[in-house]
């Protein structure tokens, strides 16, 4: 791995994701600081210059920050912890949401799993996250997912491959 960069433009973060905020192809950073909840866009040079503010309020200290599919609508939505014992969520009412494209039909088993989950469909990028957003694994190019090592919970599992993102929850006995 080489040093690329040092992206400076960005505040003191506390927590950090990534997604293809934009459909450009590009993840983009999804992060939280201070009083904020931000996407800085990536413009193809990895210069995250372009904020999008999700949430502000100077009431709450934002904490950790993940993408889930809060409304059951085919978009993945922004939820964070607010600090001062609160979870906050934006609703993505996006019209080119990338979880509007057609999916593949996917079965994933056992679910809940002791340890190996096994997917129809080989993805290119799998990733893990607990409930606090915290990214605890990613793999690529695989139909099987050994989670044996992780503590029983509930997971969101995240998959792409070329037709997009796929997001799963994942019990783990």
């Amino acid at each position: 791995m080489t040093y690329e960069a040092t992206l400076s433009n960005i505040p003191n973060l506390l927590s950090l994701n990534s997604i293809d905020y934009n459909n450009d192809g590009l993840e983009d950073l999804y992060t939280s600081y201070a009083n904020h909840v931000s996407i800085f866009e990536n413009d193809a040079n990895q210069n995250f210059t372009n904020e999008i503010s999700v949430y502000q309020d100077d009431s709450l200290i934002m904490g950790a920050l993940q993408l889930i599919n809060v409304d059951n609508q085919n978009g993945l939505d922004y939820v964070w912890s607010g600090g001062n014992n609160t979870i906050a969520f934006h609703m993505n009412e996006s019209l080119l949401n990338i979880d509007d494209l057609e999916a593949p039909t996917i079965l994933l088993y056992p679910n809940p799993t002791n340890g190996i989950l096994n997917s129809t469909h080989q993805f290119q990028k799998l990733r893990i996250y607990n409930f606090q957003g915290a990214k605890l694994m990613e793999v690529y190019k695989t139909k099987t997912l050994d989670l044996s090592r992780l503590p029983a919970g509930i997971y969101t599992l995240i998959m792409e491959d070329l037709e997009g993102l796929t997001i799963h929850k994942i019990i783990k006995n």
